[in-house]
């Protein structure tokens, strides 16, 4: 749709949210709806604005001396890093803060709530002063435990105010719940550029990350830290049920971040958002996929805003999904599940992945609660949410010490 914007320009809008595929998410690549623009400006002799989910700087910049369009349009991922602009001109294109285009802000604002940002806890903060980063009156040792995004966060923001952080992350890889979420289908490898921008900011702020290492009391006790923060995120529990222990039964999180070995019939045990993930990224390779979830609706956790996709990807991907169904036994030949009304049937599978429940890692803080002085939980291990909790916990925990 081409709206006139006043008499000097035409601004270009594709869509909206609930459009019937994909206007403004992050399943939409970032210059899918560049050739608008493009026809737009060879049949009007007046400059056409464009910026729906174009992202990039650096296309932006080649759209222009191309003659694309003549005005970059740019609303959300200024949200996202209100310094993109000063970052483009002095060439740190690489500390830009990546606009996840979760829709999250949208979702506020049709609540009749202030926008936030997934990544950018300032949003709507910006003149409140326990928001206000400002250099560490008295410089501390900080320990951050766990890689995640509210371990990212809070790192490098206790970093930038002057404070000595080291961060320790059990994995060879930092990302955490970033890291399975970058197997969604509909763009998720912006979650691997998030990921990217946190190391970046943590080599310019000077934190020493350790990988590979667990933080224990006794490691707590060598680093000797005045404060210490536990992010240590959450992890989906063997629960109940006969069968669990099942060579063919793996946690999502194995297939997601590992590849570990699925065979062609799948079960996903938990329909929220990373049961959803997990079954969609396995059915867009081949395999076929049944969802068995206990509630009655797909995506508790998901926003708003996102849900609807999720929704259309199991319909287009032709997977099944079992609602107010109880899995009441693993098989060698598959699950066992009762359907409402008190049916029991069998779903054959040849790989049964477990997406629930996700169980908040909760133990360091008993152990370290004598080891230092400053103790604080953020994120995931406070109790399991999305993404936007875990970071702006972080930030907020990263201002205040």
């Amino acid at each position: 749709m081409a709206e006139q914007a006043g008499a000097d320009c035409i601004s270009i809008v594709v869509g909206w949210h609930e459009s019937t595929r994909g206007a403004l998410g992050r399943d939409v690549h970032d210059d899918q709806w560049l050739p608008l623009a493009e026809n737009a400006s060879r049949a009007v002799k007046i400059p056409v604005a464009f910026g729906p989910r174009f992202c990039d700087p650096v296309k932006a910049e080649e759209a222009l001396a191309r003659g694309a369009f003549g005005l970059w349009e740019v609303c959300r991922p200024f949200l996202a890093d209100p310094e993109l602009l000063h970052k483009v001109a002095r060439d740190r294109l690489e500390e830009i803060r990546p606009c996840v285009g979760g829709l999250l802000c949208l979702s506020r604002m049709f609540r009749n709530l202030p926008y936030i940002c997934a990544v950018n806890p300032r949003l709507g903060h910006e003149v409140e002063p326990e928001y206000e980063l400002r250099p560490a009156r008295i410089p501390k040792k900080v320990l951050v435990i766990g890689g995640g995004p509210g371990g990212l966060e809070c790192a490098f923001i206790a970093a930038q105010r002057g404070h000595s952080v080291v961060l320790c992350e059990k994995s060879e890889r930092l990302g955490g719940q970033l890291l399975p979420a970058s197997r969604e289908i509909g763009g998720g490898r912006i979650f691997v550029d998030l990921a990217r921008y946190y190391e970046t900011m943590l080599r310019k702020w000077n934190v020493e990350v350790r990988l590979g290492t667990e933080v224990t009391p006794q490691l707590c006790a060598q680093i000797a830290p005045d404060v210490s923060v536990v992010a240590t995120g959450s992890e989906i529990e063997h629960f109940p049920i006969p069968g669990i222990h099942r060579n063919h039964v793996v946690i999502a999180h194995d297939i997601l971040e590992e590849g570990a070995p699925c065979g062609d019939r799948v079960v996903v045990l938990g329909g929220e958002r990373i049961g959803l993930v997990a079954a969609e990224y396995l059915a867009s390779r081949g395999k076929q996929v049944t969802l068995v979830e206990l509630g009655k609706r797909l995506g508790e956790d998901v926003i708003a805003t996102f849900k609807w996709r999720h929704t259309a990807w199991v319909r287009e991907l032709q997977i099944q999904a079992l609602l107010n169904t109880r899995a009441k036994e693993i098989t060698e030949e598959g699950v066992v599940v009762e359907e409402e009304g008190g049916a029991e049937r069998l779903v054959p599978a040849d790989t049964v992945i477990l997406a629930i429940p996700r169980k908040a890692r909760q133990q360091l803080l008993t152990d370290l609660e004598f080891v230092c002085d400053e103790l604080y939980m953020i994120g995931d291990a406070v109790k399991p949410r999305s993404m936007h909790n875990a970071i702006r916990e972080g930030y907020l925990i990263g201002i205040r010490i």
